[in-house]
């Protein structure tokens, strides 16, 4: 199988291919069979959600250095938290440039 397309470094990548186009966040790249690139979400099936039993504490969503899915913890929501961050799709926040 040879490479048909390339990565915004100008690695060649094969039909099927899927790689992390950013050191900073997760964006996932798919090379399709006719050269053209797409962004793919990851599978974050796999994340597990903890039982909160405690008083006062809620699943929380927090997204590690590196991560490209969120981990779910028990917390509690601080008086002076900021609101939560909008989730944003691969679709938005990655940008492919060949």
């Amino acid at each position: 199988m040879y490479p048909v397309c390339t990565d915004n470094e100008g690695n060649p990548r094969a039909p099927g291919e899927v790689w992390n186009g950013s050191a900073r966040s997760c964006c996932l790249y798919k090379c399709m069979e006719n050269g053209s690139v797409v962004a793919v979400e990851p599978d974050c099936s796999s994340v597990a959600t903890p039982l909160c039993e405690r008083e006062g504490e809620y699943v929380l969503d927090v997204l590690e250095e590196g991560a490209c899915c969120t981990k779910k913890i028990c917390g509690k929501f601080k008086k002076k938290a900021k609101p939560l961050i909008q989730t944003i799709s691969a679709f938005e926040k990655c940008q492919f440039n060949p």
